[in-house]
């Protein structure tokens, strides 16, 4: 039997599959493709929207409806945000088929139809795509045909892989063996060269082979085909940072390409980092080349002065006829009360102003979120470029003014991690939560690999506070129930000479715990608003404001200006 479904092949109506299927309300047909047809359908005891997706009835041998049945049963095991997820599957009359998360959103092909890609958008796709491809080779599933149609993105804008029609359980053993005639609906642009040879094993490597064409594509806005251009040749504006990057993803010998997705991704975000250092050069070239005209502006402004205070001094000395005297004393005696009452309120709201206090300097991250945007990078304040990217988190009314709400589903901030270098230094990190004490919240995850020193976890365990190192004792603090739902300021701090890390709840001392061993985890994303243990995750149900992070430590004096800061100017209601 072929495994190539025959070009007569007959796409059921909605109403045949309905027959077939009767726990889906198959409701349309939407598409076919290389191994069949795909269509819109409810489970009916769930409700929930899926992706109906068959197979014909003339595909695959009896061993291949085994694998079939095997490597569905893998995927269904897989549980990951940037994977869509697998509900269902069976045979039905000699047809394959598996009901799939619905995703509502654009796919990859469909956005590159409307234009080029932005460089933040491309960087943001990438990186998901390699987040879910790195826990599928984790799991021991190979995707194989990593391509645009089968990159979406859902509403909240997160990207999902999908259609692991071609995938095998390398786990299963000569599986893994490319079949004869899989090539006939391979996808040649983004197909490595081994799928093309029926001798050689196929590995979880021909995805990061198909991952790097998808980059080159998204970034330059063209597929590399014939004499292999560089991006940064492509597109000057990549200015080469990219290009080493690249060149190695798309090796030819899966032995000279980046071995895992881990590898990839360390290396792309360094790529990414290096356009804000050279932004930061050109910045501070710019300001050495204004200094003499701001210096001349200096001088003229000083003299402006100069002269107007001569005036002023000059304009008081003159005296004022009896005449005028006379007139203006009666009114301003009738109004002295009423004078001296604005003149206090405004002392008394000029010392309020005063009041609100300045952060500790040198943060290498401040995220305010006053101008955050949906669907657009947060932008970092603090003035060192290191941005952050929403995953369907919103923003909504925060502490000072404008936060970000996380729905405790998927939504995330995902910050390139390494850029910061947490693992190099003593360093603190402070954020501003509201959430109720009724789940675990994820607030804060760094995570490379589950090895000693190689993640830490900032979580919110109903009423209990956690912070933890990877192989290190868990550092808990219990709050008062009064703080459910209530901003509260959670920080903790590393010390790299006496290896304790310190947690503070508004600003005040809430415990230590030591940790001995070498912390490194810069390799991994930095994301607000998640928890992973296992194959588990937790995230955020509420909101985050005022998210800072310094590379030194911050004294228990500077934790709590910090706090005061928070709380200058934010009325009572916002509080609770």
């Amino acid at each position: 039997m072929s495994l190539f479904p025959p070009s007569e092949f007959h796409t059921p109506s909605p109403e045949e599959l309905g027959n077939l299927l009767p726990q889906l309300d198959v409701q349309r047909f939407v598409a076919r493709g290389g191994m069949g047809a795909v269509y819109y359908a409810v489970q009916r005891h769930l409700e929930r929207e899926v992706a109906l997706k068959i197979l014909p009835p003339q595909i695959g041998d009896e061993g291949f409806r085994q694998r079939f049945s095997m490597e569905a049963k893998a995927m269904a095991r897989m549980n990951h945000p940037n994977l869509a997820q697998l509900y269902d599957f069976g045979e039905a009359d000699g047809m394959l088929w598996m009901a799939q998360e619905w995703i509502d959103g654009l796919s990859f092909y469909a956005r590159y139809q409307q234009g080029q890609l932005s460089e933040p958008e491309a960087v943001a796709l990438v990186c998901q795509v390699c987040d879910g491809l790195a826990y599928a080779h984790r799991n021991g599933i190979v995707h194989r045909d990593v391509k645009p149609e089968n990159i979406m993105w859902n509403s909240d804008g997160l990207v999902k892989v999908t259609d692991f029609g071609l995938a095998q359980a390398t786990r299963t053993g000569p599986s893994h063996l490319r079949e004869k005639e899989e090539s006939r609906f391979l996808t040649q642009e983004y197909a490595a060269p081994e799928m093309f040879d029926v001798n050689a094993e196929i590995d979880h490597r021909v995805d990061i082979f198909a991952l790097g064409v998808l980059a080159y594509e998204g970034l330059t806005g063209e597929r590399p085909s014939g004499e292999y251009k560089p991006p940064g040749a492509v597109n000057p504006a990549l200015q080469e940072r990219f290009d080493l990057v690249l060149a190695r993803a798309l090796q030819r010998d899966p032995e000279k390409r980046y071995q895992n997705c881990s590898e990839f991704k360390r290396d792309f975000e360094q790529a990414v980092a290096q356009r804000r250092e050279l932004e930061m050069l050109s910045l501070q070239s710019n300001r050495k080349n204004h200094f003499p005209v701001l210096a001349l502006s200096g001088v003229v402004i000083l003299i402006l002065v100069v002269i107007w205070i001569a005036l002023t001094a000059l304009v008081n000395t003159m005296e004022v006829p009896e005449e005028a005297v006379a007139r203006r004393a009666a009114p301003l005696e009738e109004s002295a009360g009423k004078t001296a009452n604005v003149a206090g309120e405004r002392r008394e709201a000029e010392q309020s102003a005063s009041a609100d206090p300045i952060l500790p300097l040198g943060p290498a991250l401040y995220y305010s979120f006053d101008n955050a945007q949906e669907g657009r990078p947060v932008q970092d304040d603090s003035g060192n470029g290191v941005v952050g990217t929403m995953h369907g988190a919103v923003p909504a009314p925060g502490l000072r003014g404008q936060g970000i709400l996380f729905d405790g589903k998927s939504s995330t901030i995902e910050v390139f991690g390494n850029s910061l270098k947490l693992s190099t230094t003593s360093f603190t990190m402070s954020l501003w939560v509201r959430a109720k004490f009724d789940k675990t919240h994820g607030l804060a995850v760094q995570r490379a690999f589950e090895e000693q020193g190689q993640y830490f976890h900032l979580i919110l365990n109903k009423d209990k506070l956690w912070q933890d190192f990877w192989g290190g004792d868990l550092l808990t603090h219990s709050l008062p129930r009064s703080l459910s739902n209530r901003w509260t300021q959670v920080a903790f701090s590393f010390d790299t000479e006496t290896r304790e890390s310190t947690l503070y709840v508004n600003g005040e001392f809430a415990g230590k715990v030591a940790f001995t061993a070498p912390l490194d985890f810069d390799n991994g994303t930095l994301v607000f608003g998640e928890f992973q243990a296992g194959e588990s995750w937790n995230y955020l149900d509420g909101t985050l404001d005022e998210i800072l992070i310094y590379r030194r430590l911050l004294n228990p004096a500077e934790v709590k200006q910090i706090y005061h800061h928070g709380q200058a100017f934010v009325p009572v209601s916002s509080a609770k």
